[in-house]
């Protein structure tokens, strides 16, 4: 029993023996490898991939951004000097953004300086100094010449015929209306002898103003009745020049003004008797309202009588003192013929209808009647 005990201690350490050499010998399975921190180890990086993009290609604008204008490629103001070579101010040029429309007007224009040929628009002004101006501008610089003079001009020389209008009738009149506008028209252009117009008979349509502003009228014999906005005659006669003077009417009221005659800034134009040159015609209106009077009477013949045919006489003086000296406006033009009327009748003269007008008037025949020699006269020096 003994032996056996031995036997098997001594086997057992014979196995145990056997395990641990064996746990001391290299294991038959593949290596393991792993990355190493050794700082010498050169390790190839692999390449980076770059877009295949073309790099010329311009890129899309976007339509939403405003452009830096180029100041060398812009003329604000009009004035033929770029907004990066300009000579003058921007406050000296203040209607550079107005719209001047109207028919042209051939001129010819003497500047001070011949370097200074300053216009409030970029209007093409030849190298003798003449050019083609809308008819608003050519009013503006005529006014403006006349008050302060910012656009260095001397003297200004219309080169085409002063244009004058009649209306007396409707468009599309009866015979009495055509009638009507024949015999002004014959009474216009008696008047207007001894010198050269354009002569446009008119016929009132609802598109008459914008007529006249297109065919750059000068002067207009209105001989209606009929209605339109004070403010619309008005901005003919500050805005476009137009010297318009009206028959008053007939109907021997005291401030009754028909048609065009009623608006503050035309030359409103009463009778004077045909038998008795001393007296108002019986049948003129006469007087004043609010800010409008009788400026001056004229002969209403020929028959049947009536303001519509003293109207064309005053209006033919007022196209003479055009031609005399074109740089008159339409005011300068009324205070002439207010100036210069001949005092008739027994009449006395010493009102002033209104602020701003000459005393010397009087509420039935205004200042008097026509005396186209002495406005002709008076108008050659008027400044």
């Amino acid at each position: 029993m003994k032996k056996l005990n031995l036997f098997t201690l001594l086997f057992v350490c014979s196995i145990a023996l056997i395990i641990i050499i064996a746990g001391c010998s290299p294991l038959t399975d593949p290596i393991q490898t792993f990355p190493t921190d050794d700082p010498t180890e050169t390790t190839t990086p692999e390449p980076i991939e770059t877009p295949t993009t073309d790099q010329t290609e311009t890129p899309t604008p976007d339509p939403t951004a405003i452009p830096t204008p180029d100041p060398y490629s812009i003329d604000t103001d009009g004035d033929g000097d770029s907004d990066g070579n300009e000579k003058y101010l921007f406050r000296t040029n203040p209607y550079y953004a107005e719209v001047w429309d109207g028919g042209k007007i051939h001129i010819k224009i003497d500047f001070d300086n011949p370097g200074n040929r300053l216009l409030p628009r970029k209007i093409q002004i030849n190298s003798d100094n003449t050019a083609y101006l809308p008819r608003k501008l050519y009013a503006h610089i005529i006014k403006n010449i006349a008050q302060h003079n910012e656009y260095y001009i001397i003297h200004i020389e219309r080169l085409d015929n002063i244009r004058v209008a009649v209306i007396g009738a409707v468009e599309n009149p009866d015979i009495v209306g055509l009638a009507h506008q024949l015999l002004c028209e014959g009474v216009l252009k008696n008047a207007l002898t001894g010198i050269e117009y354009d002569f446009y008979p008119i016929y009132y349509n609802s598109q008459v103003i914008t007529e006249i502003k297109n065919l750059g009228i000068d002067v207009i014999s209105y001989s209606l009745g009929g209605s339109c906005s004070a403010t619309t005659i008005n901005n003919l006669v500050t805005d476009y020049g137009v010297t318009i003077c009206a028959g008053i009417g007939n109907d021997n009221q005291e401030g009754r003004f028909v048609g065009w005659s009623s608006p503050e800034y035309t030359i409103a134009v009463g009778g004077q008797d045909p038998l008795n040159p001393n007296i108002r015609w019986p049948d003129s209106n006469y007087g004043r309202i609010s800010v409008k009077g009788v400026s001056i009477i004229a002969s209403v013949a020929p028959f049947p009588y009536g303001t519509s045919f003293s109207t064309p006489r005053v209006a033919g003086a007022a196209a003479k003192m055009l031609i005399t000296n074109p740089n008159v406006t339409p005011f300068n033009i009324r205070s002439i013929l207010h100036k210069t009327a001949t005092k008739i009748g027994n009449y006395t003269y010493n009102d002033i209808p209104h602020s701003g007008w000459e005393p010397g008037w009087n509420n039935e025949v205004g200042y008097g009647a026509l005396n186209e020699n002495a406005a002709l006269q008076m108008v050659i020096h008027y400044q």
